[in-house]
């Protein structure tokens, strides 16, 4: 069940959408508390030598002006977050980005983080050590929970995501999901188990490039329900598999426990 839901805000360019996003779950799920979370790194620094002078010219200017663009920018955040959507709550943290989020994590029962189009150090540690489900959401006009596919490469990884979704949205009653290069005799699907929860998952059975199918079938669906990759991220990013890919160049939601 839903209960307290996480934005995760480092930047003024993507208050809105991720807002927009939390809309959309309060009106599927209007007891949801939603919860803008502000990280700045390095904002703990500013408090040093407050009051200090500098032997170096301009040394001190630079801090202060430095301190009060920080301010002003987490203002303008908190401002643009809490105009769009007045129900919401917001607060601040300082320090390094991933392990403030793992740390704040621990108070919610998801998150939501902007998507970009490469995966950065921080979100790459998150993605290793996130203990909680997380939705990347890029910046798009509309968001919806009405269909749902699911990548079912059928790892375990997937399979804890798929539950936990289903502990998470449980109004969404129907599923897709894409299985690639495996035979279907070979598959063991969830059918049985979400029949008797009242929900119903149909499979659809590709050959070919892991990534570009997925990519392919998920531009018709509101959200992608993919397995983490917290033990074969690193090796992934390496050589390229189709994990790393998907998230990258996919512009649609994605849903990791």
């Amino acid at each position: 069940m839903l209960n307290r839901v996480m934005v995760t805000l480092d930047n003024e360019a993507e208050v809105e959408h991720l807002a927009r996003y939390g809309k959309m779950i309060i009106e599927n799920y209007p007891n949801v508390e939603i919860v803008g979370v502000y990280i700045q790194p390095g904002i703990e620094e500013y408090s040093y030598g407050a009051g200090v002078d500098y032997d170096i010219k301009g040394g001190k200017i630079d801090h202060e002006l430095k301190i009060k663009k920080a301010m002003e920018t987490e203002e303008k955040i908190k401002e643009k977050f809490l105009s769009l959507f007045e129900n919401y709550k917001f607060y601040s943290k300082t320090g390094d980005m991933s392990e403030v989020f793992l740390n704040e994590l621990k108070l919610f029962d998801l998150a939501i983080i902007s998507k970009t189009d490469k995966i950065n150090h921080n979100l790459k540690e998150i993605l290793k050590k996130h203990h909680k489900p997380i939705i990347l959401v890029p910046d798009l006009d509309k968001f919806s929970l009405d269909k749902i596919l699911i990548a079912d490469d059928q790892g375990l990884e997937v399979n804890k995501s798929v539950f936990d979704f289903i502990n998470a949205f449980e109004k969404v009653k129907e599923f897709k999901a894409i299985t690639v290069n495996i035979s279907q005799e070979s598959v063991k699907d969830l059918t049985f188990y979400l029949e008797k929860i009242e929900k119903k998952i149909e499979y659809i059975f590709e050959e070919g490039p892991v990534d570009e199918i997925i990519l392919d079938c998920a531009k018709e669906f509101d959200m992608l329900v993919l397995g983490n990759l917290k033990h074969s991220f690193l090796v992934e990013k390496l050589i390229g598999e189709a994990g790393v890919k998907i998230i990258e160049k996919i512009k649609k939601p994605v849903f990791i426990a």
